[in-house]
C-alpha cells in the first residue's frame, strides 16, 4: 500500500475511487505528480470501470492524461520485466 506522509493513496471511497480518480476528474497535475511517486497504481477501476485515465481523457485535461498515460507505461514495462524475471 502506498502512503504519503502517512496518508493511505489507495483507499477507495463509495463510488471505489481512488485519489488519483479524483485528482485526473480536478485537474490536479501536481497531485498526479505526488501520487505516481507514491507508486499507485493507475490501473485501479471505480465503480463505472473508470481509470484515471480515462477520467482526465472524458474531462479533457490533457496535462493530467499525458502523466498518466507515461506512468501507465512505465508501470506495465515494470509488470513485463517482473513476469520475465529482470530486474
Amino acid at each position: 500500500m502506498a502512503t504519503v506522509v502517512g496518508c493511505k493513496t489507495d483507499g477507495v471511497d463509495r463510488f471505489r475511487r481512488t485519489p488519483l480518480h479524483w485528482a485526473a476528474r480536478f485537474n490536479n497535475p501536481i497531485m498526479i505528480d505526488v501520487l505516481c511517486e507514491a507508486g499507485v497504481k493507475t490501473s485501479q477501476l471505480d465503480s463505472e470501470m473508470n481509470t484515471a485515465s480515462s477520467l482526465a481523457q472524458y474531462h479533457n485535461h490533457a496535462e493530467v492524461l499525458i502523466k498518466l498515460k507515461k506512468q501507465e507505461a512505465l508501470q506495465n514495462e515494470n509488470e513485463r520485466k517482473n513476469k520475465q524475471g529482470k530486474p
